[in-house]
């Protein structure tokens, strides 16, 4: 089931779109790129790498539809969004423990934060 054809206005925050079985919230767009949740157009079950990003011009190829309004009244926003920013905390924290002191307290002196501070 295919809607009109989709366009760069239509590709915003809070959108949800589909193809098939997977459903995407676009969760921001700067720059002509996008970042979103991918979670399960039957369920609402979050799912895979998350967050992903993509430019908006890919998201439109991807995409086959917007999400209908019972759709979207299905899905659970919150869930969605938690599940993702979990999964960038876990990603953010692995990339921290790999990062040496230099870089961490190099970063802590650009932003005029002294260690042990609380910004």
């Amino acid at each position: 089931m295919c809607n009109a054809k989709l366009f760069n206005r239509d590709i915003q925050p809070g959108v949800f779109v589909i193809r098939d079985h997977e459903a995407r919230l676009v969760t921001s767009v700067i720059d002509g790129l996008a970042t979103y949740c991918k979670f399960s157009a039957k369920t609402g079950d979050p799912y895979g790498d998350q967050p992903a990003a993509c430019k908006v011009k890919s998201l439109l190829t991807w995409a086959e539809r917007l999400a209908s309004p019972d759709e979207v009244a299905r899905y659970d926003r919150e869930l969605i969004i938690a599940s993702c920013n979990q999964a960038t905390e876990k990603w953010v924290t692995g990339m921290l423990a790999l990062m040496p002191a230099e870089l961490l307290f190099a970063e802590l002196d650009r932003r005029g934060i002294l260690p042990g501070q609380t910004p």
